[in-house]
């Protein structure tokens, strides 16, 4: 019983130090990726242009010239005509990383001017449903751009040409 004792005290001692000593480690590889994009860019290709405007209207009184950008017709509200066909959307190029999306912001709105008095342009619309965008295969995009124009009667809006500048910023998404 003696020697049973020892023996059992020596195999948990034993079995402790194994236990107590033994290293269970293991290692794993990681990976790690980095994707550098090139620059976007964006170029006007073809001006906004709300067209040759009869103004109609009276006095006091406004109306809503709009450019769709989908290819849609030209509407006029009551007041204001077609003076001529030239109203065109306005036509943008994007380049970039081929396959990659992008966001494109657009202006509230922006004034243009005959020197003497202006018109707000506003309600900016691309021709997409989509508020992404993706570049093609060969890293490129088209983009069209419509807006309102706001035309007040002619003791404010007199006949002349106006001109504006707007910015549009396109951004990887």
């Amino acid at each position: 019983m003696k020697m049973n004792k020892k023996l059992i005290i020596a195999m948990i001692a034993g079995g402790i130090s194994v236990g107590g000593f033994a290293q269970n480690a293991s290692a794993a590889t990681g990976n790690a990726k980095a994707i550098l994009a090139g620059v976007i860019g964006v170029t006007e290709s073809t001006a906004l242009n709300f067209g040759g405007i009869v103004n109609g209207l009276a006095a006091a009184a406004t109306a809503t010239v709009t450019v769709p950008a989908n290819g849609g017709a030209v509407t006029y509200g009551a007041g204001v005509t077609a003076a001529d066909a030239s109203a065109t959307r306005g036509l943008f190029a994007v380049t970039g990383d081929a396959g990659l999306s992008y966001v494109v912001s657009l202006p509230a709105s922006f004034t243009i001017t005959d020197g003497a008095s202006t018109m707000l342009v506003d309600t900016f619309t691309t021709d997409s449903l989509s508020t992404t965008y993706t570049l093609s295969g060969g890293g490129t995009d088209t983009l069209y751009v419509g807006a309102n124009l706001t035309v007040s009667d002619p003791a404010v809006n007199a006949n002349g040409t106006y001109l504006g500048t707007y910015t549009i910023n396109v951004n990887y998404n």
